[in-house]
């Protein structure tokens, strides 16, 4: 029998680039059409459909909403492990305008992997500006949450898409979802950018085994940042990380190790140099991603790479680690959120081996805005006195641990009773998650007695978001 995944609304998701499929933004809604049927308007791809995925309108098991969408998902979950409906829609009418997507969302009864979000993409005639992502996480909970996502339709635009796109397992609901151009003061300051190569590793060549991977690297008036390698070992879950390392932080089986914040990679003006970084691909891992970075201001350049597995040399046809091919071959090369910050192409100038490199080069502005303060809460009257009250404001949160231990961190429910959401975050270790204004939250270090029962465990911190703009909860010892 079908499991049934409600959405109380909708949006948009084809991830490749594909002519408009309505001449304007068309029952974004849902307001009309018949009830068990798609809603008119909107679309799947047709792989999506082949996997036995499909849509319908509904009026029930909406909640508070009156009208809803359900993802209806096959009985087995085979390579589709995703299903988006979607919308794309001429963007000449928003160009030099700032536009905005939003919807409330929520998951239920939900194993590991299972959650709901939102995106929205601008394509142009060469480039598209995406997917953009909400700056809050995807939903994995039963409450609902608000997502929105910004973006900016520049000169040359072609189509704009938006989608909800759900990832079994699990209910999921989308509601009242809208679309609407908004001034350009009311779109959130862009997070940090960077430039960057991606490829995917072959699991099959390196479950169970040690990972050395290199490169030479050459930089020029690298500052504010720095240039280097990356690597990360995915698990099960999302947003499970076994083995990561970025030439900055650092972490094996999930904990920091040795990952102080010291670069590692290439700063300021130098020739080139060898950089390298080791880790473990634990036996159980599901993904392995692997790259160059340049974080910062300048230029720099990669050559040379080389990677060993359980100290045997690694060669593989897919990739191109000297850079000789006509593009990069195996990696793909930008801007991380396409920002037009950073300029990322291959460079027959300057080499270390053969006629070319890889270039990256900062071209763009990196002014933030400063960051937020959250309220802070005496921790000792968290349990008696405060409670969540509204869900209407959704924010974004970081939890950043300067404390000598780790910490637990609880959200204080409408009840007032402590849920742990964070168990064991490490010192030095960061946890971003999202919240409400109003909504609370309690930090006890670990292993005190800290329970779900009010007044137990040692209680370190507490913080209550107060404005929309949310900002960094900044855990530190107690005295």
């Amino acid at each position: 029998m079908n499991r049934v995944a409600i959405l109380c609304i909708s949006a948009v998701a084809a991830v490749a680039q594909i002519p408009p499929t309505v001449s304007q933004p068309t029952n974004v809604d849902f307001s009309s059409g018949a009830i068990g049927q798609m809603p008119p308007g909107w679309d799947m791809p047709q792989f999506v459909l082949d996997a036995g995925y499909r849509t319908e309108l509904r009026q029930d098991d909406c909640g508070r909403f009156s009208v809803c969408v359900a993802y209806v998902e096959p009985a087995v979950i085979d390579k589709v492990r995703a299903a988006e409906l979607t919308q794309t829609f001429p963007a000449g009418p928003y160009i030099g305008k700032s536009i905005h997507f939003s919807a409330w969302l929520r998951l239920q009864q939900a194993s590991a992997g299972g959650y709901i979000h939102i995106r929205m993409r601008v394509d142009y005639a060469h480039r598209s500006s995406g997917p953009l992502d909400s700056l809050l996480p995807p939903v994995d909970g039963p409450e609902w949450q608000h997502r929105e996502v910004f973006a900016h339709v520049d000169p040359g635009a072609v189509s704009i898409t938006i989608w909800a796109r759900y990832v079994p397992s699990g209910f999921a609901w989308v509601a009242s979802p809208s679309f609407e151009v908004v001034g350009d003061a009311k779109v959130p300051a862009p997070p940090p950018s960077f430039g960057v190569a991606t490829a995917e590793f072959p699991l099959k060549d390196a479950l169970g085994k040690t990972i050395r991977y290199g490169a030479w690297i050459k930089t020029d008036n690298v500052t504010d940042g720095y240039a280097g390698l990356w690597w990360r070992v995915d698990g099960q879950r999302k947003g499970e990380v076994l083995s990561f390392d970025n030439s900055l932080s650092r972490a094996i089986g999930g904990k920091p190790a040795s990952g102080d914040g010291t670069v590692r990679g290439a700063t300021g003006t130098s020739d080139w140099h060898w950089y390298e970084i080791e880790l473990p691909v634990p036996a159980e891992a599901r993904n392995i991603n692997f790259g160059m970075i340049l974080d910062g201001n300048g230029t720099a350049w990669f050559d040379g790479v080389k990677i060993e597995v359980n100290g045997a040399p690694y060669l593989d046809p897919q990739f191109d680690f000297d850079f000789e091919s006509p593009t990069p071959k195996g990696f793909f090369v930008g801007g991380n959120r396409e920002s037009g910050r950073y300029k990322v192409a291959l460079d027959s100038t300057t080499s270390y081996t053969g006629h070319q490199s890889l270039k990256m080069q900062f071209v763009g502005d990196r002014t933030l805005s400063p960051p937020v303060t959250l309220t802070a809460l005496d921790p000792a009257t968290v349990d008696e006195t405060y409670r969540s009250r509204e869900y209407s404001t959704p924010v974004a949160i970081k939890f950043i641990n300067k404390s000598s231990g780790a910490v637990d961190i609880y959200w204080i429910d409408y009840q007032g009773n402590r849920v742990l959401k964070r168990l064991s975050l490490a010192p030095g270790d960061i946890w971003r998650t999202g919240t409400f204004v109003t909504h609370p939250w309690l930090i006890v270090a670990s292993d005190t007695g800290g329970t779900k029962e009010h007044g137990t465990g040692f209680r370190l911190a507490g913080f209550e978001p107060s404005t929309s703009a949310g900002g960094d909860a900044i855990i530190t010892d107690r005295h």
